[in-house]
């Protein structure tokens, strides 16, 4: 079921009208005249239910620019830490497992559904579809001062235009901002791995495809084999690869993200344990609550009631 705009806000601000949105299915929003932040949002009564759900299963593209402070946030099993001038888009389809960020944290945050994270963030350059290729890995880029001050002037002229401009042209007024964010950060990105010798990027490449057909394929695929054939390479070859450029073998980081999808799928929906497993794709639910104990040291159902205490 498609994510809704108040549950897109992953509950960082308390204001909804505030948001510059278009169709309920693409927001921006700040916090940058307030004193709420995501630490302070956390500890207010209800809020904390929601705010701890983690891991949690992303159905948009989110993208936070960090003004001032740091956010850390642990994606699709890698951390990430973002702090002033930086950016971390996060694709569609990701785990997010965590987050937590400093008291003075200020953002700018932007989000997607369905297919409008491609429409608005994917431009005809060759540098911007970049931002785009990797769906496994967030993008992270960092804006220099005079870049970030202009950066937040511009946003701010938009939230001003936006307000006064006639509700069926608003929208034209957000995809201008987002194509000028798009074109700002796709010269800024940083590459996940350093370019270096042939062989080294060769295991690198490999990698990074693998993680992306892991994401589009590990809640049905579970097989090396099938990995390295959706590369055209023989498996033992594919492991010395992927081990060479992530230093874990392809199977370990098969049961990893297995793990984590479904650890998601037990701690934000509320399918069975069967249906979770019937979802995996494992033989049985026997065999997936043995599975799910093995790597985790939990069964299913003590996670579940571990993660609403």
């Amino acid at each position: 079921m498609k994510k809704t705009l108040p549950l897109i806000r992953l509950e960082l601000f308390h204001e909804f009208g505030k948001s510059l949105a278009i169709d309920r299915d693409i927001f921006l929003d700040d916090n940058l005249d307030d004193d709420r932040t995501l630490a302070s949002y956390a500890q207010d009564g209800e809020a904390q239910q929601d705010i701890n759900r983690f891991p949690y299963k992303l159905s948009f593209t989110a993208a936070v620019v960090v003004v001032r402070g740091q956010l850390t946030s642990s994606v699709n099993g890698r951390q990430y830490q973002v702090s002033t001038g930086d950016a971390l888009i996060v694709q569609n389809g990701s785990v997010v497992e965590a987050m937590m960020c400093s008291s003075d944290l200020k953002i700018i945050a932007m989000a997607f559904t369905d297919g409008h994270d491609v429409e608005y963030l994917q431009r005809s350059t060759s540098e911007v579809s970049s931002l785009i290729q990797h769906r496994a890995f967030p993008v992270t880029v960092h804006l220099e001062e005079e870049a970030m001050h202009n950066y937040i002037r511009l946003y701010r002229a938009v939230k001003g235009i936006y307000r006064f401009t006639e509700q069926r042209f608003r929208g034209d007024v957000v995809r201008g901002f987002l194509q000028i964010s798009t074109s700002s950060f796709a010269g800024r990105i940083k590459e996940e791995f350093p370019s270096g010798e042939n062989a080294r990027g060769r295991a690198n490449e490999l990698y990074l495809y693998f993680m992306d057909d892991l994401q589009r394929f590990c809640t049905q695929e579970r097989s090396v084999g099938f990995y390295a054939g959706r590369r055209c390479v023989c498996a033992k070859y594919f492991a010395r690869q992927v081990k060479a450029a992530s230093g874990k073998s392809p199977g370990r980081i098969i049961r990893e993200r297995v793990l984590i999808e479904a650890k998601a799928l037990l701690n934000s929906t509320d399918l069975s344990v069967r249906q979770v497993s019937d979802t995996l794709h494992f033989p049985n639910e026997s065999f997936f609550c043995r599975w799910f104990k093995e790597e985790s040291g939990l069964t299913p159902s003590a996670f579940r009631r571990s993660k609403n205490l």
